[in-house]
């Protein structure tokens, strides 16, 4: 998941998920 772009990874990993630039 770290390989793929921050866009794709949010959807991926919980972790980002506080750092969604789509939400």
């Amino acid at each position: 998941a770290t390989s793929l772009p921050r866009r794709i990874d949010t959807h991926h990993t919980p972790s980002k998920q506080e750092e969604r630039p789509e939400s």
